[in-house]
């Protein structure tokens, strides 16, 4: 798929899902999850410190965004997968 088609078929694609299934329970919602356990992370983790706050973010973020780009490394999946982030954010 080239760019310029991944581009206007993302966002239509994401628009499509919201208005077919609207946002999840917030029980279920990804972006809850994620909040509840960065906060927890942070809670433990942090302290007032660069070396500390980069381990949180190593812990918090980094997982999520690598299993991200490597599902949207899959042929075929990549848009999918962009519909879908867009359509929670």
């Amino acid at each position: 798929m080239s760019s310029v088609s991944a581009t206007v078929l993302v966002p239509a694609l994401a628009y499509l899902l919201d208005r077919l299934l609207g946002e999840p329970p917030l029980r279920w919602h990804p972006l809850v999850w994620f909040g509840r356990w960065a906060g927890a992370l942070e809670r433990r983790l942090y302290r007032d410190s660069i070396r500390r706050g980069g381990l949180v973010w190593m812990l918090a973020v980094l997982p999520p965004t690598l299993l991200a780009g490597g599902l949207g490394a899959l042929p075929g999946f990549g848009p999918w997968l962009g519909a879908g982030l867009l359509m929670l954010a």
